[in-house]
């Protein structure tokens, strides 16, 4: 599988994530991408062929192994990092979408590109909400699925047209167990790196609001100049100052 894509789209938000997003875009790619690249698509290679039972039952095998693993572990694995990293690709569009308006324009509509808010802030909220609902229902997956995070050495298979109970013996079992569990702890830590980052950004915005309503009328004044001044590239001499309170009032 090519990640390269992915990869491009998700090193474009990073610059319009928070301070706890580039965590976990770091987690993402070192423990999760990379690890499933580099190590667990070759533990899995070849799965089925190596896994063998003691009998000679036509489809047996096959039965077997399809009712212990009814999804490829790697593929739901591979499927669970495309879930939870596509919610980012709203988050580019949305940014791709105010810099056509803007280059539509002619002009600078916004104070700060870089910055998270208007209907930004409401899609990267949106996102991480996503992700979370992805992250969770991944691991309840894989729970049901194979009940919990165990992989083990020795499965008694009794399905037809297996003659009688036979023994099946999987490969490599326990380092397959132990990438399980590298899979379980890194989408647990980054399912709270999302709900920190959901009150991190609540935070920020609750006493951006409190603070906006304290701001003086000169201090609005001399915002707004300075935001005319660098969107229409005017010298201050020619944009009016900001009128100063007379001494009357």
């Amino acid at each position: 599988m090519n990640w390269g894509f992915l990869e491009n789209v998700l090193s474009g938000v990073n610059k319009y994530s928070t301070v706890i997003g580039r965590i976990w875009l770091s987690i993402l790619f070192i423990f999760r991408i990379l690890v499933y690249v580099a190590a667990a698509e070759q533990v899995w290679k070849d799965e089925q062929k190596d896994f063998t039972c003691n009998t000679r039952q036509p489809g047996c095998e096959n039965v077997c192994y399809d009712h212990l693993f009814p999804i490829s572990q790697t593929r739901l694995w591979a499927l669970q990092l495309i879930m939870v990293s596509t919610p980012s690709l709203l988050v580019a569009l949305h940014v791709a979408y105010r810099e056509h308006k803007e280059s539509k324009c002619g002009h600078t509509l916004y104070e700060d590109r870089g910055r998270i808010d208007g209907g930004l802030l409401g899609t990267y909220i949106a996102s991480i909400i996503i992700k979370t609902f992805f992250e969770v229902a991944s691991l309840l997956a894989f729970y049901f699925l194979y009940s919990g995070f165990e992989v083990p050495l020795l499965y008694r298979c009794e399905e037809s047209p297996c003659p009688n109970i036979v023994d099946c013996y999987i490969a490599r079992a326990t380092e397959k167990k132990i990438f399980l569990y590298i899979m379980g702890c890194t989408s647990v830590l980054c399912i709270v790196l999302n709900v920190v980052e959901l009150f991190y950004i609540l935070w920020k915005q609750c006493s951006k609001y409190f603070n906006k309503r304290y701001v003086s009328v000169e201090e609005r004044q001399r915002r707004r100049h300075r935001f005319m001044v660098s969107n229409y590239n005017l010298p201050v001499s020619n944009v009016s100052k900001p009128a100063s309170p007379s001494a009357g009032y």
